[in-house]
């Protein structure tokens, strides 16, 4: 009897082996071409004999082809010069459920289109959720300005672009809407979020530890990570994607939180935001098993801090009228716009105004800073001062001019 449920028990396994190459062939072939219903289903039956914890199905990216679902191109040896930053791991317990959704600082799905710039949406993804992160308005930064304006790529793919959104900062999206396409820059915009620092997480190019990810995740808000796209992550529809499959890393996204308890079970997974539309996979989201597809890879993070300080200088600020001062801002922080009063009555909007003085006398001078999170004021008493050129000075002047 014994030997007999052996036999029976090598059969099924064979079978069901069997079974899952035939469904890989028949999905390999098939993948180009767009898979049926009937597909989908043999396709499940094979991934489920296999003790796979996701569900595969029609969505909108199934057919289409992943160089135009992806787009992350690795630069040869981009470690090298590049900002790493290991993690300190000083928290005494990490907990075991974390999301930045349910917090409020993830902004709408974004959709790249048939347009290989997930590395654009993977750059701007982090900054616009620091931003709720930080109390600002919900804000949707231009993907296309990176795609168009900047040498960090384009439609046939790209790599991280965060020192763009360092200097000049990052671009509003109804600036320069996107288009899914490589068309000019045109411009100019205006560049009102920046970033002050962004560094790789660990202390190598390989991916970070999951205890590292996790830690900034909670310190820094979400982060973006590589990850391999193959054919069952493009099908994805729901549950914890835990299919491994191997390949350079090739796309961007972004980690908003994790899980180590889903009630599909297994180890623990990420929950990944995807730039493929908020009808692909749960609402635009993916649950990955720690360590599946090297997800993580290259992972990064951005400081962004909405705190403004207003100052400013100005040269020359003691003369004789008339007397012109140029006006230098040195403030910090994400700035959206500037207000001078120049202590004579007169005022500006401009960043680095000039202004003339046509009375002698000491002036007050004051700037207001606004951005997303808020303002800041700074006065100089008597910043400026000025003297009435002497009258002898005007009598010699004049002299030659009444001798004939």
């Amino acid at each position: 009897m014994r030997h007999a449920v052996e036999a029976s028990m090598r059969y099924i396994k064979l079978n069901a082996f069997l079974l899952g190459a035939f469904l890989l062939l028949l999905f390999t072939a098939t993948a180009q071409a767009g898979l049926t219903a009937p597909d989908f289903s043999g396709l499940q039956a094979g991934l489920d004999a296999e003790g796979a914890t996701f569900s595969v199905g029609d969505n909108p990216a199934a057919n289409r082809d992943i160089s135009e679902l992806c787009g992350l191109v690795p630069p040869e040896n981009w470690w090298e010069g590049a900002p790493f930053r290991a993690m300190d791991l000083r928290r005494a317990a990490l907990p075991s459920y974390f999301s930045w959704c349910d917090l409020g600082a993830c902004p709408p799905v974004r959709n790249q289109g048939s347009c290989g710039s997930c590395w654009a949406f993977g750059t701007v993804g982090p900054l616009e959720s620091n931003i709720l992160i930080e109390g600002g308005e919900p804000t949707d930064l231009s993907e296309q300005y990176l795609v168009s304006c900047t040498t960090a790529g384009s439609c046939s793919g790209g790599w991280w672009a965060h020192h763009y959104h360092q200097n000049p900062g990052a671009v509003p999206e109804e600036d320069f809407p996107y288009v899914a396409a490589d068309v000019p820059c045109g411009g100019p915009y205006s560049h009102p979020w920046q970033i002050e620092e962004w560094a790789y997480i660990g202390y190598s190019w390989s991916v970070p530890s999951t205890e590292e990810i996790k830690e900034a995740i909670m310190t820094y808000g979400p982060v973006a990570v590589a990850v391999y796209v193959g054919n069952y992550f493009k099908y994805y529809t729901g549950g914890v994607f835990n299919r491994n499959e191997s390949g350079e890393v090739n796309h961007a996204v972004v980690l908003v939180g994790w899980d180590d308890n889903p009630p599909e079970g297994g180890d623990g997974c990420w929950i990944l935001r995807n730039s493929w539309g908020p009808s692909w996979g749960e609402g635009g989201y993916m649950r990955i098993s720690y360590g599946t597809s090297q997800v993580g890879y290259a992972a990064n993070y951005v400081v962004y801090a909405s705190d403004i300080t207003a100052d400013f200088t100005g040269e020359p600020t003691q003369g004789r009228t008339p007397q012109t001062v140029q006006f230098l801002d040195q403030s910090t922080g994400t700035i959206t716009s500037w207000s001078w009063d120049f202590g004579d009555g007169d005022i500006s909007q401009e960043q680095h105004p000039t202004h003339t003085y046509n009375a002698p006398g000491a002036y007050t001078v004051s700037l207001c800073d606004s951005g997303p999170g808020g303002s800041d004021t700074e006065t100089k008493s008597d910043f400026v001062s000025t003297t009435e050129v002497p009258r002898s000075s005007i009598v010699s002047a004049l002299v030659p001019l009444l001798i004939p």
